[in-house]
């Protein structure tokens, strides 16, 4: 039995995010002082900056092969997570990645996705639930973990890269309630 997810409430959910994102904006304004100055680009050690990118890229060409995964697995989804791959993509070329182009269709047939080029890094394909809804919250959750790792990246990245990462884990944590959204 193959569940869809409606375009409705992939929208419904991209409505819920855009009011959130408003919510979360307004509340980062205070007037309250700040209690951590930003670390300057001077006492940024190299090496932290390069574990930061390696791992916002790592992180990134993975959820890129989620996202692959589960629209090789679950083409009625592609309108949920076309965009989001593609959005995970551009965060993996941001941090110095390489992801594979996007596969011009979704529905080719299990033998043919055995025999495809493996994801970028040269890891296994991730294994995708059955069923839809649960091939979304899976990734969900995946987005919400690389998320976290990313906002604790932030503290040991320098200005630029900072703000990189924090954009991202904001970005992804909005992939996480989208697709929590579309599972529903």
């Amino acid at each position: 039995m193959h569940h869809v997810v409606h375009r409705r409430a992939v929208l419904s959910a991209a409505a819920g995010l855009a009011g959130a994102a408003g919510l979360v904006s307004a509340a980062g304004c205070s007037s309250a002082p700040r209690k951590r100055r930003p670390q300057a680009a001077a006492d940024v050690s190299p090496s932290a900056e390069a574990g930061v990118k390696r791992r916002g890229a790592a992180a990134a060409e993975a959820l890129v092969a989620r996202y692959d995964a589960t629209l090789r697995a679950h083409p009625p989804v592609r309108a949920a997570v076309a965009p989001l791959r593609a959005e995970a993509a551009r965060h993996a070329k941001a941090f110095g990645g390489r992801v594979p182009a996007a596969t011009a269709s979704v529905s080719a047939s299990a033998s043919a996705s055995a025999s495809a080029s493996p994801p970028a890094g040269g890891g296994t394909r991730p294994a995708v639930p059955a069923d839809p809804k649960a091939a979304l919250r899976a990734l969900a959750s995946q987005a919400q973990s690389a998320s976290d790792a990313r906002l604790a990246d932030v503290g040991p990245a320098g200005p630029q890269l900072a703000r990189l990462t924090a954009s991202v884990a904001a970005s992804w944590a909005g992939h996480a309630e989208l697709l929590g959204k579309a599972a529903q």
